[in-house]
């Protein structure tokens, strides 16, 4: 446990309730009297510096503490000096983890530790980063309740629009998050509105927190002088503060420190691969080379890179290797409804050449990959505003994901010397990446979800508005197939899976009767949750481009799907209808396995009524041929592609079938 955090999270939890939204006129009442108790009398200057002092007791000795706070741009500084002597008078050795001087530093985000002020040691890792996280996110709450609480602190995610709280007969308990994955109540005594108690809320950490002893410290800030902390029903010290001072200036270089370098202009991340898909036109976007680092490191991570993410994800599994840290619990939403995760602590998360550090990701088991390689599977998924603010670049032509920083975001039209179609986004509700879409000419609020392979899952309340039926009865007439999907939050529904009559334009860009799923009126998803537009939207494009700074997609197409761009104009692109659905699901080769021919790829379903199963293929199938394609040696994601490129006709397919000597002869009809 990290010493010097039990102050400030202490003090500045009493602050959270105060800008919760309540219809209970006397917790308002007294968390408004709460929050005036720890204001400063008279708000400070624009820009001025706080600083507090105090000591630690510990049972092998104490610190002293200075906390130094910048308001705007938010920075937070905490020094502590060691001062530990034995019985006999012999001086102690300070806590793992602390030097007899050390110096934390946080900009609300990140966190790292200097070694004697000589320079940046480096990031900090594993629980005591998080906490450091705790002590400068709530002592930002602590100078700017209502701003922080709008900014900085959350609700439980997917819960109630509001912070949750219960009222007791004589307390309020006020629920609350903060965005890096811990979760908290505050309990505060409706008689005074002072924070008494603050407490780990999901069991987790087990930690909690005290506050004793409220007095003035100086300057018109009125704090607890003693805290108590501890873990479980072990108090572990306690702290007691002496003063505070505001209206201060502290020099800029007290809270320099920063070692992360600043994002260049334009930055080759890694590499990125367009996986096929069995459905034509679907596609998955995934990394293959990500590096995930906890108290162990796991090599390369396939990653998918999801726009409809709210975060990082790590499979669970592979977080135990990595012995990841957890640090709390949340309900994680998917597709076909809610999952309880774990929230796992990464140090550092490396894409590439470019390293995120200090990453709270949910741990629920992500959707299998039938395309990969045997041996390979998704490990992690990318998605949300720390990836959206990097401005990524999908190159797809050359395989690369790019990140651009600098000053200035520069358009992708001008890193790739083309004109760009743009398509406006927007933050929508839960955070999701919202845009408009076009089916046959109606206009459809969507969000953009690269999770989703497909080019459309189109929502049940948008079908009315499409003039199409809303009933599954009425789509199996018209030959709509059930579809089987697991949902990034690892939970799995059936769709319907059909092919549209109508055309999908997002902004200038026309995608021809496309292959689409629609939400099936018998799953148990998100009832809320929008049309979703999905990689196989843009899995024909050279670039794909994120300009968060302008908050918009762009889109640079090969020559081919041109239709028509006058000189500097934005292109007007149109994707070709796709081939047919042949209606089998291949799994990879498997040289590990049993049965014999280990090279070969093996069908794993066959759909009734689809050319397939007319055909004769059955699951266990060994696919050796099709239509000329030699599968031998290829995992699904190469081989979809080809077989989708294949022209219209019959498509002759070598089978190699358990039980049987002879390789069959199989014929797909037109």
């Amino acid at each position: 446990m990290r010493i010097g955090a039990a102050p400030l999270l202490a003090l500045s939890a009493a602050l959270a309730p105060c800008a919760a939204q309540t219809s209970i006129p006397e917790l308002a009442s007294r968390m408004e009297t709460a929050r005036g108790s720890l204001a400063p009398a008279g708000e400070p200057a624009a820009g001025s510096d706080i600083e507090f002092s105090g000591r630690v007791d510990v049972p092998t000795g104490s610190f002293d503490v200075l906390i130094l706070v910048r308001r705007e741009p938010f920075a937070y500084r905490e020094e502590l000096r060691w001062h530990g002597v034995t019985a006999g008078g012999a001086e102690t050795a300070p806590p793992p983890g602390h030097a007899r001087r050390t110096v934390f530093l946080s900009n609300g985000a990140r966190c790292w530790n200097l070694a004697d002020e000589v320079g940046p040691a480096g990031p900090m890792a594993g629980l005591a980063s998080v906490e450091l996280l705790d002590t400068a996110n709530l002592f930002r709450l602590l100078l700017d309740p209502v701003a922080t609480l709008e900014r900085v602190a959350v609700k439980p995610r997917f819960v109630t629009d509001e912070l949750q709280h219960a009222v007791e007969e004589d307390h309020a308990d006020v629920f609350f998050s903060w965005p890096h994955g811990t979760s908290w109540v505050a309990t505060i005594p409706l008689a005074s509105g002072q924070l008494v108690n603050l407490a780990d809320s999901t069991g987790v950490t087990h930690r909690w927190y005290r506050a004793l002893e409220w007095r003035p410290l100086g300057d018109g800030l009125v704090f607890p002088s003693r805290i108590e902390f501890g873990s479980d029903r072990l108090t572990l010290g306690a702290v007691r503060l002496q003063s505070a001072r505001a209206g201060l200036r502290h020099a800029p270089e007290l809270f320099a420190g920063d070692p992360a370098a600043p994002l260049p202009e334009r930055l080759d991340a890694t590499r990125l691969l367009v996986t096929g898909h069995p459905v034509p036109g679907a596609a998955a976007f995934v990394l293959p080379e990500v590096a995930v680092h906890g108290a162990a490191s796991a090599g390369s991570v396939w990653t998918v890179f999801d726009t409809g993410a709210i975060g990082f994800y790590i499979h669970p599994e592979l977080a135990d290797g990595l012995g990841l840290l957890t640090i709390g619990a949340e309900s994680t939403s998917g597709v076909f409804g809610n999952r309880r995760t774990m929230i796992r602590w990464i140090d550092r998360f490396d894409l590439g050449r470019y390293a995120l550090l200090q990453v709270p990701a949910p741990d629920p088991p992500p959707p299998p990959f039938n395309e990969l390689p045997a041996e390979d599977s998704v490990g992690a998924i990318i998605g949300g505003p720390r990836l959206m603010e990097l401005s990524p670049v999908l190159d797809l032509r050359a395989g690369r994901l790019v990140l651009r920083g600098g000053p200035t975001v520069r358009p992708l039209s001008e890193l790739a010397g083309r004109p760009a179609a743009l398509v406006p986004l927007a933050i929508g509700r839960n955070g999701y990446l919202a845009l408009e879409v076009l089916v046959g000419g109606t206009s459809l609020d969507a969000a953009l979800d690269t999770g989703l392979p497909f080019v459309l899952r189109l929502a049940r309340s948008d079908l009315p508005r499409l003039g199409l039926p809303a009933d599954d009865d009425a789509w199996r007439r018209r030959g709509a197939l059930p579809y089987r999907m697991t949902a990034m939050s690892g939970q799995a529904g059936d769709d319907l899976l059909v092919r549209l009559e109508q055309d999908v334009s997002l902004g200038s860009l026309t995608l021809r009767q496309p292959w689409v799923v629609i939400a099936s009126s018998h799953q148990d998803g998100p009832a809320e949750l929008p049309t979703l537009v999905g990689a196989g939207a843009l899995s024909a494009l050279d670039q794909v481009g994120f300009d968060w700074a302008r908050r918009r997609l762009e889109l640079v197409p090969p020559d081919a799907l041109v239709s028509s761009a006058g000189e500097g104009a934005a292109p007007h692109i149109v994707v070709p209808p796709p081939g047919r659905f042949l209606g089998f699901i291949l799994d990879p080769p498997d040289r590990g396995a049993m049965t014999l021919p280990h090279d070969l790829p093996h069908v794993i379903s066959v759909m009734p009524g689809t050319p397939a199963a007319e055909a004769g293929l059955r699951q266990k199938d060994m696919l050796a041929q099709a239509g000329g394609v030699e599968c031998e040696g290829r995992a699904p994601m190469d081989l979809w592609p080809r077989l989708h490129a294949l022209p219209e006709g019959a498509i002759e397919l070598r089978v190699r079938r358990e039980g049987l000597d002879e390789v069959l002869v199989l014929r797909i009809e037109p």
